[in-house]
């Protein structure tokens, strides 16, 4: 009779565990990433999302498929979020202006893609979440220059208010492709993410 409540409980250490370090990583990326030499910047960028990655696929062939798709799910979260850092941290290969734009835009516009086609290979992988949150991302990369002068650096996590006020159109209008098209494989998953992105893009 135990039994279940002790899965419950590791389960639960071990979701809060994952939690708790891609909280610490993603706080290092944004806030502390600066600190860090530049010689070793790119393989922090490097080593962050392949050892989630590389965990969550370990964990699944391990037979605790739960925990590998969250890894699996973080681990793509941080890609992108490394990407950017990349372009950005100082070091090269740094870009400015417009080619910043441009590349950070095709970036998120790929990975959504990208995720969106294995998805569909493996219809329960936690990379359907990630489809629509990337190309939202990808609105906030093609905005970075409205209003304004074209960030540069740690300045690209300034959030402008026209930019953000595409973002919150761009979310609206994924929630009404839901609706209208409710039976399609990413419609749910789309909706789900929609629930937290859409209050977060409107208070940024």
């Amino acid at each position: 009779r135990l039994e279940p409540y002790g899965m419950f409980i590791i389960l639960g250490l071990a979701y809060l565990g994952v939690l708790l370090v891609f909280v610490g990583v993603f706080g290092l990326l944004v806030f502390a990433f600066g600190d860090v030499d530049p010689g070793l910047r790119p393989i922090a960028e490097l080593a962050l999302p392949a050892t989630f990655l590389g965990a969550g696929a370990f964990l699944r062939r391990r037979g605790a498929p739960f925990v590998g798709d969250t890894l699996q799910l973080l681990g793509a979260a941080l890609l992108p979020i490394v990407t950017i850092a990349a372009l950005t941290d100082g070091t090269a290969p740094d870009l400015e202006g417009m080619p910043l734009v441009v590349a950070l835009t095709a970036l998120c516009l790929a990975l959504s893609g990208a995720y969106a086609v294995l998805s569909r290979r493996a219809t329960t992988s936690t990379l359907r979440y990630l489809v629509a949150p990337l190309a939202w991302l990808a609105v906030v990369a093609a905005g970075l220059g409205l209003g304004g002068e074209i960030p540069s650096g740690s300045e690209v996590a300034s959030p402008n208010p026209l930019q953000w006020a595409f973002v919150t159109v761009a979310i609206a209008a994924t929630v009404g492709a839901c609706r209208w098209r409710p039976d399609h494989r990413l419609s749910h998953p789309t909706t789900v993410v929609s629930m937290a992105g859409l209050p977060l893009a409107y208070v940024v």
